[in-house]
């Protein structure tokens, strides 16, 4: 189960814990664990400890695992590698109601985090929806990463619901192997625990 604060977890926490999160190896990191705000918040810390600090921000609708490879090659070469689920996303808690996800809500949790783990001025590396919780933290270094673009009918209130909660995209669509497909779609087997994906994508438009 990983690195956890000593707690009692919550029912669905355990049942995500449970599961497989390795995705035939593509995934090989250690989970850690954050809890605040009244969450469980996922993360994985790798490298030596003492290496410049880079802290790596998902886009909408995916999670630290598109980052696998990064992460690697920097801790590799030296920098200390971190990666996190927003709240919503990946391994992190979902809340099932929208009104609860917000950007200060988000903004708070990284800088929870980076309080947590003691990083002076880590650089963050954010894909484009990641950017504004990322530039909210003035002090920071922020370096953009591009992510797919969703299509225009994804943001809308009623079809784009029925887009990314219904239907999953764009993960269903896009051209990846059988462990990333899975991968991406893991985090959110239920209609309930797709609301983050909506709010997120509600702030962004």
């Amino acid at each position: 189960m990983g690195v956890t604060a000593a707690r009692e977890l919550t029912p669905t926490q355990r049942a995500m814990d449970a599961r497989d999160w390795t995705f035939g190896g593509t995934w090989p990191y250690e989970p850690r664990w954050l809890f605040t705000d009244g969450v469980r918040l996922h993360y994985v810390d790798e490298g030596p400890r003492d290496g410049a600090a880079l802290v790596f921000m998902h886009g909408t609708p995916y999670w630290s695992y598109v980052f696998r490879r990064e992460l690697a090659e920097r801790a590799a070469a030296g920098a200390r590698a971190i990666a996190y689920d927003q709240l919503g996303f990946g391994r992190s808690d979902k809340p099932e109601r929208e009104s609860e996800y917000s950007l200060e809500r988000d903004v708070s949790h990284l800088r929870a985090l980076v309080e947590r783990l003691g990083l002076e001025r880590p650089a963050l590396v954010a894909q484009t929806s990641a950017l504004p919780i990322a530039r909210a933290c003035g002090e920071a270094e922020v370096v953009e990463r591009d992510e797919p673009v969703l299509p225009e009918l994804a943001r809308t209130p009623l079809i784009g619901r029925f887009l990314l909660k219904g239907l999953r995209l764009p993960i269903r669509n896009a051209p990846l192997s059988g462990d990333e497909r899975l991968a991406y779609l893991a985090p959110h087997p239920s209609w309930a625990s797709r609301s983050g994906i909506v709010a997120s994508l509600r702030r962004a438009g």
